[in-house]
């Protein structure tokens, strides 16, 4: 059996290489939606959008094949009494955003959440 070590793989032209048709994590994010919507941590995500109370879009810097990617989502929140979070996003998703990302408290009632954490699996185009 070989053994291949690396510091750094590069593509070609001495940029990131691309990760295609590999289950890898294709794109994820970490991020507050309290006060202000805020990237703590991301790979392949370029802006983070507000799009209302419990509701956030990213938008990835290298897009996906097709909109059947996988998306998985969690969120937390520990301010007050308003914990139990969950994540979910909409059925609109698109090869350069994930459209709709909404966090929602025990009662189903939209939450900027403290904690929003998301991750995609699929093909990059």
């Amino acid at each position: 059996m070989s053994t291949l070590k690396a510091d750094t793989i590069q593509s070609t032209s001495g940029g990131a290489a691309t990760l295609t048709k590999q289950s890898a994590a294709k794109a994820w994010i970490h991020f507050t939606a309290v006060s202000s919507h805020a990237i703590r941590g991301s790979f392949n995500v370029s802006t983070l959008t507000d799009v209302g109370t419990g509701d956030s879009q990213y938008n990835f810097t290298n897009n996906m094949t097709n909109d059947d990617y996988s998306t998985s989502a969690t969120s937390s929140h520990n301010i007050g009494a308003s914990e139990g979070f969950i994540s979910y996003l909409t059925d609109d998703q698109s090869t350069s955003n994930t459209n709709d990302m909404r966090t929602v408290n025990a009662s189903n009632s939209t939450y900027d959440a403290q904690s929003v954490h998301s991750v995609v699996h699929g093909d990059l185009a």
